[in-house]
C-alpha cells in the first residue's frame, strides 16, 4: 500500500487499527491495484486533450479496512505523539507499587481510609487546647516563648514526676488517657523539655518512661519520632542504655500498662533500622554476645556448626580474659578500692546481654496470668485484658525480630534453645476456649442465685435455732 497519498511520517506511532489494516491488506492488494488503474484510465479519458490535470486524490484517513466492523474503525485523527503515562501535571506522583515504600499515614487517616470510625473523643479542638491546664503549664516552663527569654525557666525533675503520675498513668493501674497524651504532644513536651534536659546519669524512672510514651504517641500519629534526638546524638547511646536497664530491680513494681508501653517502644525502635543513630544501638542487644545466654551444650553445637562465628567467639573471649585480668590486678593494687577495673563488667552480666532473656522470662510469667480462674463454682474462667494486650504486643515484637535479617540470626537460636514455642502451646492461654454466647452471663446469674439461696438457708437455720431456744426457755 505504498501510495503517495497515503505516505506519512514513519516516526508516528501506529494504532492497533492500523496494525490490523496492514495485516489484512495483503489479501485484497491485487483487487485494489486493479481498481486504481481503472480509475486513472477513466480520469485520463475525461480530461482528453484539454491539458487539464486530474484533481489530486485526497489522502485517506487512517482507518480500518472496509470489511472491518464499525467499532474497530478509528473515529478521530491519529495522535501524533504518545501521551505521558501520568499526564503533564506537576507535583503528581504515580501510585506506589506493591511492596515499595510509602509515606507514613497518620493513624486517624488510616482509620478513615479503611472505613473505620475514629474513636470518639480522640480529637482536640483549638478551644480545648487553649484552655487546658497543660497548655498553661507549658507556657510557663517549656514553650518556645519561655525558652527564648533572657532567663529561661529551670528544669524541674519533680514536675516531670508529677506529670507522669497525674497525666501519663504512673499513679494508677490503668493506662494514660489518650487525650492527655495528645495534649502533651501538642505542647512539644518531648522536644522542648524532656529530651533537652535528659541526663543518663541523673534521669529518673519517670523521666525515661515519659520519653517512651511520647515516642509511642508520635508513631501513633504518624509523626517523625527521632527528629529531635538528632539534635543530641551524643546523648542517645546513654538514653538507650537507660532504657535497656530500666527494669533492673523494678520487675514487680512496674504496672502492666507500663510494661506494654515498654514493649511497644522496642517495637518502634526495631522498626526504625533505617535510622543510623537508632540502628547502632538496637542491634547491640541482638548481636553475637546474646549467645552467652544459651545453654552450654547448645552453644558448643552452634559454634561447631559455624566456624566463622567460632573464630569471632574465641577472639572476644581472649579480649574479655585480658580485661578481667586487668580488673583483678587493679583490685589487688588498690586493696579493693579500684575493684572497678575501669568499669569492666563480665559479658553475661551486661544489660544488653540480659535484655532479651529477661523479656522472655517476663513474657512467660505474664502469659500464665492471662487466664483468671473462675470466681465461683459453675462459672467460666475469664481473661485479664491488660495481660492479654501485653502478650499480643510481645508476640508482635518477636515477629519483627524474626522477620528482619539483621535481627533474626542470633535471636532465633535463643528462642529455639528456650523452647518458647513449646511453652506457649503448653500454656493455659493456648488451651483456653471462650464460653458460648450467653454462657458467662448465665453462669454468673446462677452463681448469684446459688449464693442468695445459701444466704436464705443460713438465715432460716438461724431463725429456727432461735425459735428452738425460745421454746426451751418457755418449757422451763
Amino acid at each position: 500500500m505504498a501510495d503517495n497519498g497515503e505516505s506519512r511520517n514513519e516516526s508516528e506511532p501506529q494504532t492497533m487499527v492500523e496494525v490490523n489494516e496492514e495485516q489484512h491488506a495483503e489479501p485484497v492488494q491485487d483487487t485494489e491495484q486493479g481498481n486504481r488503474q481503472e480509475e486513472k484510465q477513466q480520469q485520463g479519458a475525461e480530461g482528453g486533450d484539454g491539458g487539464e490535470e486530474p484533481a489530486a486524490k485526497k489522502p485517506r484517513l487512517s482507518s480500518a479496512p472496509k470489511f472491518a466492523p464499525k467499532e474497530l474503525q478509528a473515529q478521530g485523527p491519529t495522535p501524533t505523539k504518545a501521551q505521558p503515562r501520568w499526564g503533564n501535571q506537576t507535583n503528581v506522583m504515580p501510585p506506589p507499587r506493591h511492596g515499595m515504600g510509602r509515606w507514613p499515614v497518620p493513624m486517624q487517616q488510616q482509620q478513615q481510609q479503611a472505613g473505620q470510625q475514629v474513636p470518639k473523643g480522640s480529637q482536640l479542638t483549638v478551644a480545648e487546647i487553649a484552655t487546658d491546664k497543660l497548655t498553661k503549664l507549658a507556657r510557663r516552663n517549656w514553650s518556645n516563648e519561655a525558652r527564648a527569654q533572657d532567663k529561661p525557666p529551670e528544669f524541674k525533675p519533680k514536675l516531670v514526676q508529677s506529670i507522669y503520675r497525674t497525666e501519663l498513668g504512673g499513679g494508677s493501674s490503668r493506662g494514660p488517657s489518650l487525650r492527655r497524651v495528645m495534649m502533651l504532644e501538642v505542647s512539644q513536651y518531648l522536644e522542648n523539655y524532656l529530651w533537652p534536659n535528659f541526663d543518663p546519669e541523673t534521669a529518673s524512672f519517670e523521666h525515661v518512661m515519659s520519653i517512651l510514651l511520647m515516642i509511642n504517641e508520635k508513631f501513633r500519629e504518624g509523626i517523625p519520632a527521632w527528629t529531635c534526638f538528632h539534635t543530641r546524638e551524643d546523648a542517645f547511646p546513654g538514653f538507650f542504655r537507660r532504657v535497656v536497664s530500666l527494669k533492673d530491680g523494678r520487675e514487680e513494681a512496674m504496672r502492666m500498662h507500663e510494661r506494654t508501653a515498654y514493649v511497644l517502644f522496642m517495637i518502634r525502635a526495631f522498626q526504625s533500622l533505617e535510622d543510623e543513630m537508632v540502628r547502632g544501638q538496637v542491634l547491640r542487644v541482638v548481636s553475637l554476645p546474646l549467645w552467652h545466654s544459651l545453654s552450654p551444650g547448645r552453644l558448643q553445637l552452634e559454634l561447631h556448626a559455624h566456624e566463622a562465628l567460632a573464630k569471632h567467639w574465641k577472639a572476644a573471649a581472649k579480649k574479655e580474659a585480658k580485661a578481667a585480668a586487668k580488673k583483678a590486678k587493679a583490685g589487688d593494687k588498690g586493696g579493693g578500692e579500684g575493684a572497678g577495673g575501669g568499669g569492666y563488667v563480665p559479658v553475661p552480666q551486661r544489660p544488653e546481654v540480659r535484655f532479651l532473656p529477661q523479656l522472655l522470662e517476663e513474657f512467660l510469667a505474664v502469659m500464665d496470668k492471662v487466664v483468671v480462674p473462675p470466681v465461683a463454682e459453675g462459672c467460666s474462667p475469664s481473661l485479664d485484658r491488660g495481660a492479654l494486650l501485653y502478650c499480643e504486643r510481645f508476640l508482635e515484637f518477636l515477629i519483627d525480630l524474626l522477620s528482619q535479617l539483621p535481627t533474626r540470626r542470633f535471636v532465633r537460636t535463643l528462642l529455639d534453645d528456650r523452647a518458647l514455642l513449646v511453652k506457649c502451646r503448653m500454656s493455659k492461654l493456648f488451651k483456653y476456649s471462650p464460653p458460648p454466647p450467653g454462657a458467662a452471663a448465665a453462669a454468673e446469674a446462677a452463681a448469684k442465685a446459688a449464693k442468695a439461696a445459701a444466704a436464705a438457708a443460713a438465715k432460716a437455720a438461724r431463725a429456727a435455732a432461735r425459735a428452738g431456744e425460745q421454746q426451751g426457755e418457755g418449757g422451763d
